[in-house]
Order: C-alpha cells, then structure tokens, then sequence
C-alpha cells in the first residue's frame, strides 16, 4: 500500500511539474528583445543600419506590450495580436492618449532628402523567431508621384537572456 502511494505521489508531483510549462514555451515571443539591427528596402535598394540597443519590446504572456526607445526614454505600452506569423501592436500614446497602431493598416511619413513626403501605408507585418533572434517585416505601399511602390524594413532583435 505504502509503494502505491508512493507511486501515485510521484507521478502527481511529476505530472504537476511536467505540465507548468514557463510562458516563453508557450508562447515564443513573451521576453525581452533588444534591436540589432534594421534594413530598409525602398526602390530596389536595402540599407542597413546598426540600432544596437536603440528600442527594446517586452513581451507578456497576456498579450500585453512595451516598447521603449532608449535614446528619448520614451515607453508606449499596449496589446499585441500574433496570428499565425502575422502580428499587430496597438499602443496608447504617451503624450496624447491616442491609440497608435504598429502593423497592418499603420500609416506613416516618409521623409526624402530631397524635402519630398510620401504616406506610406503598412500592407503586411510579420515575425519569425529563430534561437534567440527574433525578425519583424514590415511592407507599405508608397503612392509617389511616378507611380507606387513598396517600401520595406526588417528588423532583427536579440533576446535578453537573464544571467
């Protein structure tokens, strides 16, 4: 009798454990990810540029965001929607209250060197993890005066490992 008892303790502890998976297994993103680097592709053309370090997303097993730009110590904070590869960030804008969107339907300004502008509008936003590596690509249609095209950034981030 003591053996069964034993041996049902054992493998409820067990099967407690065992089933109290951390959040990052569950959900990939949920962490801490520090830019890389990112490059734009704009007609035809990538350039990439070192952000080491610039904006760090945290991620939140309840679908809660932060993002934080270190060089103004500006932090926006809201929800992310991943689907499948796809996702969406809406956040509150610290100065106004206004909700911000970061991902498909996102509209924005782009500004040219020549003092030209064009409102680019963010067709397609997808993620994909790798190790420690996670890679956020954006496409906007740009409407120019020659015609449309695409513009395009792809983001790596590092993952903060705790030590």
């Amino acid at each position: 009798m003591k053996k069964r008892l034993l041996f049902i303790g054992t493998f409820v502890i067990t099967t407690l454990f065992a089933g109290c998976s951390k959040d990052e297994e569950k959900n990939p993103l949920v962490g801490t990810w520090e830019s890389d680097v990112i490059s734009e592709t704009f007609y035809g053309r990538s350039t990439p540029y070192n952000i080491k370090g610039r904006d760090i997303f945290i991620f939140y097993a309840d679908n809660r965001v932060a993002w934080k730009w270190t060089a103004s110590d500006d932090t926006y904070e809201g929800k992310y929607t991943a689907d499948g590869n796809s996702i969406t960030i809406t956040f509150a804008d610290p100065a106004t209250g206004a909700s911000v969107i970061y991902g498909p339907g996102e509209s924005f300004d782009l500004n040219f060197a020549n003092g030209e502008k064009a409102l680019a509008t963010v067709t397609e936003q997808t993620y994909l993890i790798n190790g420690n590596n996670l890679t956020i690509e954006r496409k906007a249609n740009v409407p120019l005066y020659n015609g449309q095209t695409t513009y395009a950034t792809k983001a790596i981030y590092k993952k903060v490992v705790a030590k």
